[in-house]
């Protein structure tokens, strides 16, 4: 997925998703580039910005992604809930601490 900053509302569809052939796949495309052109509506009108997770490894190399880090797995850490669900598969929950390496 592109970066938010990249994403600007009446851009052209084929700028996101390339150019549309089977008609299948272009309802797939369609549905896509809506929901990118709302995703970047939205981050345009609130100012939001989305980062990847910062991994151990990452937060290592610079002081800005390690606090950001320590403090994405202080929250997370905290929230009630399991771990996996009924049938034994990750929870969101589990999955995001995993990609941050907490």
């Amino acid at each position: 997925m592109r970066k938010a900053s990249a994403l600007r509302v009446g851009r052209p569809l084929e700028s996101f998703i390339g150019p549309l052939t089977p008609p299948i796949l272009a309802q797939k495309d369609l549905r896509l580039a809506a929901l990118l052109g709302d995703l970047a509506a939205c981050f345009a009108e609130t100012g939001g910005t989305l980062r990847a997770p910062v991994t151990a490894k990452a937060a290592a190399k610079s002081p800005k992604k390690a606090a950001r880090r320590k403090s994405f797995c202080a929250r997370m850490g905290g929230v009630k809930g399991p771990m996996k669900d009924s049938k034994g598969r990750p929870t969101r929950k589990a999955l995001a601490l995993r990609k941050w390496d907490c």
